[in-house]
């Protein structure tokens, strides 16, 4: 038998493959098996945490980190740790307070400020306890005030209630302390207005008055250079200038001068008014009076009295006597109401000329009715040669079409060709009508057609019968661009 050999006597192994042999006891019998066999056959009732994913450890977890954690491993030996990063990192080193995430891996500590216009804080933190927001300044001063109306506020932040007012006989207000609804500022009626300067009125021309006029409207208009007015449904114009200021009064009157209210009589001391006076309409009779009244005082400046049939009349100066009298034709009536002027026999007689601007029209010497002619040449056209005047055009050429020659021209005719005047003077649907497009001066059911030109399109709604281009039945027509419908 050879010695026995331990373990620690054998040879060291290579590295091993899994197909060793290895002698094993089960049950007291010895036998064999692969190192293989060895390395998997044992059931694994344990759980193992590892480092990294260990696929030999069927039991076995390994570490991981997410969400703000990150894991180092020193080796075999060394530390395995697990720290953070990002923004869990940043909290864990941020400030005190309250914390905002400002991006995807940064928290940054904030405070609640105030921008001190009436509001302050304490504890903005809220380190120290809950932020603490209270009012401050005006907006304090507001919430204590008790009373209604408009708010005023000082530059030390006071606050206070005021009313709006308005000033007597020029503005009125409502509500002035907007408790009761919108103040509202008007003018006082009948206002008085304030200053010693001007007033400006609105002022445009004529055409800008409003499309709708009031009674009391005052405007300037820049068109006629007055002040005017709007009463009793129409624009009145103020006098020029500053208007009257004083009524003076003259000889054989007496009261002026008058600047505002006031009588003007006449002056006994030099008018001399003898018996019973009768005035009519205002006015004194030229029998009434003694003596000369002058023009200026209403008068005549006549010494003597008419004559029967004789009428003053104006030369400007005064007046003067002149003779009427009736001429054939014509009759003269002196009765209390005055003087009539009418023609004799009534409204019939025979008037022999009655002169125009121009010289051209006359009343013919009729023994009847009278008959109005118009000098000039016998088959012309009567027009103005102005805005009065007027001539008469040469003789019109007969069947012509008449052209009016425009303001102060004279008129013309034109003949056009034979059978054109004749066919527009013919009746829808007769022989020989003219014919446009869509047949609204006639059709062409009957008639010759003894001539075409032109480049204007035809429209032809019938049968075209021509030999030859100017006579006859046509034997041929081609149909072109302008020339459609019809049968041909």
């Amino acid at each position: 038998m050879s010695a026995q050999v331990t373990i620690s006597q054998l040879p060291t192994a290579g590295a091993i493959t899994g197909t060793e042999l290895v002698p094993v006891v089960q049950n007291g019998v010895t036998v064999q098996t692969t190192t293989a066999a060895l390395a998997g056959s044992p059931v694994q009732t344990y759980t193992y945490l590892t480092v990294t994913q260990t696929p030999q450890l069927a039991n076995s977890r390994y570490v991981g980190a997410t969400n703000g954690l990150v894991i180092t491993d020193g080796g075999a030996q060394g530390l395995f740790n697990i720290s953070t990063t990002g923004a869990l990192l940043s909290l864990v080193n941020s400030g005190t307070g309250f914390q905002v995430k400002t991006s995807a891996t940064a928290i940054t500590p904030r405070s609640i400020a105030v921008s001190n216009s009436g509001l302050s804080i304490t504890n903005g933190s809220g380190v120290s306890g809950d932020p603490t927001i209270t009012l401050s300044g005006a907006p304090l001063n507001l919430a204590n005030l008790s009373a209604n109306g408009l708010l005023t506020i000082t530059t030390a932040g006071g606050v206070g209630a005021v009313t709006l007012q308005g000033t007597t006989n020029q503005i009125t207000v409502t509500y002035g302390n907007a408790v009761g609804g919108s103040p509202t500022i008007a003018l006082a009626d009948n206002p008085v207005l304030p200053g010693i300067a001007s007033t400006t009125l609105p002022a445009g021309a004529t055409g800008d008055r409003p499309a709708v006029g009031v009674s009391g409207m005052i405007r300037g208009n820049t068109t006629i250079g007055l002040f005017e007015g709007y009463i009793n449904g129409a624009w009145s114009s103020f006098a020029a200038g500053s208007g009257v200021t004083s009524i003076a009064t003259g000889t054989g009157l007496t009261g002026g001068p008058i600047t505002s209210t006031g009588t003007i009589s006449i002056d006994s001391t030099v008018v001399t008014l003898t018996g019973t006076q009768t005035l009519t309409n205002k006015s004194i009779p030229a029998s009434s009076l003694t003596g000369t009244v002058a023009v200026a005082n209403g008068g005549t400046a006549l010494s003597a009295t008419p004559a029967n049939g004789q009428l003053p009349i104006g030369n400007g100066t005064g007046y003067s006597l002149a003779t009427l009298t009736a001429g054939s034709g014509i009759s003269i009536t002196n009765s209390a109401g005055g003087i009539s002027i009418a023609a004799s026999g009534g409204s019939s007689g025979t008037v022999t000329s009655v002169s125009f601007t121009g010289g051209i029209i006359s009343v013919a010497n009729a023994t009847t009715t009278p008959a109005l002619t118009v000098a000039g040449t016998s088959g012309g056209i009567p027009y103005f040669t102005s805005a009065s005047a007027w001539a008469s055009s040469a003789v019109l050429a007969a069947n012509a079409i008449v052209v009016g020659g425009g303001a102060g021209a004279t008129p013309s005719t034109v003949t056009t060709g034979t059978g054109v005047v004749t066919a527009l003077g013919v009746n829808t649907g007769s022989a020989g009508a003219f014919v446009v497009n869509g047949g609204a001066l006639g059709t062409p059911s009957s008639g010759t057609v003894t001539n075409l030109t032109g480049t204007a399109s035809i429209n032809i709604n019938g049968t075209v019968g021509a030999t030859t281009p100017t006579t006859g039945n046509f034997t041929t027509v081609t149909a072109t661009t302008g020339i459609f419908g019809g049968t041909f």
